[in-house]
């Protein structure tokens, strides 16, 4: 399919254009709505929107927009896809029948649901000539995360002085989502501020919740330094908010051992660069 596909260079379309109903195929189901609410990301490829599906009432989703016609995007789609798809992650998918909107994901024996939950992919049927290239793109519908999670560096440092010590629970959990990925092969790819989403109500904050989200950079192909290099990533994001070091770091080790050839001593923490967001940690 990627080598039959006529990719250019073109800049893709922003959803800012994108005006009114836009209406998507689904073969099995013709009556497949999507309205797009309010656009959001960089990118202005993401946004909120009502889905309806038959006569239900619509409910409000994530989408993600990709333009089929860039390498790029392309690309992205199908390394997010990969993860959506894996059936061994199920168990550890948001739930939308165990909670409503302004509640977190529910913990059970199967383990916490900290990773998101695909609905669908759709190629556009478009209805509206703002945009022609709109007819190249497809829609992936993500079940919504709740508004009482944030990106880290929207966490309220007044919420991390209440919590006390109590605050590197988050981290803690963050550690044990990110080793989930890491134990069923797969690299996050994009250790940023806005991919760790962390419980930020009051009536929750015990619960210490996390959602990692985006992953169109995420790898297949992962050993114990790129593992490692990546929570090395993580563990210098915290710190860049807010958290504590040293409640940190014994967590660190525990989650992420690491011992060099020759040496009985853990390997101390090192500075590494982070890519995707473009500094030194």
């Amino acid at each position: 399919v990627y080598a039959q596909n006529n990719h250019q260079k073109e800049r893709p379309f922003e959803l800012d254009t994108v005006q009114g109903d836009q209406l998507v195929h689904d073969e099995r189901n013709k009556d497949v709505k999507v309205i797009i609410d309010s656009v959001l990301g960089h990118g202005r490829r993401c946004a909120l929107v009502r889905f309806q599906q038959d006569a239900s009432e619509p409910r409000q989703v994530f989408a993600k927009f990709f333009w089929q016609q860039t390498s790029s995007q392309f690309r992205r789609l199908h390394q997010e896809l990969n993860f959506l798809l894996d059936k061994r992650l199920d168990r550890f998918r948001m739930n939308h029948a165990a909670y409503s909107s302004r509640e977190p994901p529910s913990d059970d024996e199967n383990g916490p649901r900290c990773l998101p939950k695909l609905l669908g992919l759709y190629a556009i049927d478009c209805q509206s000539d703002t945009d022609p290239r709109l007819q190249r793109a497809c829609i992936l519908l993500l079940e919504l995360v709740p508004p009482t999670f944030r990106p880290i560096h929207h966490i309220d440092a007044a919420l991390l002085t209440r919590l006390g010590p109590l605050s590197v629970n988050f981290f803690s959990n963050t550690c044990f989502a990110l080793k989930l990925l890491h134990q069923h092969g797969y690299l996050h790819g994009d250790v940023s501020r806005g991919n760790f989403l962390l419980s930020s109500n009051d009536d929750i904050s015990s619960q210490f919740h996390v959602i990692l989200v985006d992953f169109e950079r995420s790898s297949g192909i992962t050993n114990e330094a790129a593992q490692y290099g990546e929570a090395t990533c993580l563990f210098n994001l915290f710190i860049q908010y807010g958290f504590s070091r040293e409640a940190m770091e014994p967590i660190f080790r525990a989650e992420f051992p690491r011992e060099p050839v020759g040496q009985s001593n853990p390997a101390p923490l090192r500075r590494v660069y982070c890519q995707s967001v473009n500094q030194t940690c």
